[in-house]
């Protein structure tokens, strides 16, 4: 008898966890696509924010500060690799040229073709946006595999 009370104790429990949960991430959830990295990064910046707010509140540790910091940074490292914005916005004007240019429907942009030099700009800047994401995620795994074993309270 005193099991079935103790597995419907924690069922109720569960329940109660499982629908704020479902209210809490409404967002992500019906957004949520299985192909999309952006969603599961963004879902993963909220739950890692969820978990440094709850360490800074609830902490009992001796450096539970720091470890609410740290956790709220792999939080903001995860929500800029989300939003996947690293183009500077002349790179953002050669885009919309060179798009226009290729029968890509692009706003603000002419279909003038792209000169060499500007040809040129574009992969730099490209080359570097893409770097600035390569070391932000670099960033990331680095924080992770040094702290998510410490973050926990």
């Amino acid at each position: 008898m005193m099991r079935l009370w103790y597995k419907l104790q924690f069922a109720y429990y569960n329940a109660r966890w499982y629908l704020r949960n479902i209210i809490r991430f409404r967002k992500e959830l019906a957004n949520y696509r299985p192909w999309d990295w952006g969603l599961t990064f963004s879902l993963e910046s909220e739950l890692w924010k969820d978990t440094a707010q709850n360490i800074k509140k609830y902490g009992n540790h001796v450096n539970s500060e720091k470890t609410a910091k740290r956790a709220f940074v792999i939080s903001a490292l995860y929500a800029r690799i989300a939003d996947n914005d690293y183009n500077t916005p002349k790179e953002d004007e050669l885009l919309c040229k060179w798009g226009n240019m290729h029968g890509l429907r692009m706003s603000n942009g002419t279909t003038d073709k792209l000169t060499d030099s500007e040809n040129r700009l574009l992969i730099k800047l490209m080359n570097e946006s893409n770097n600035r994401q390569k070391q932000e995620l670099k960033m990331l795994g680095d924080y992770i595999t040094k702290y998510s074993q410490s973050i926990w309270d």
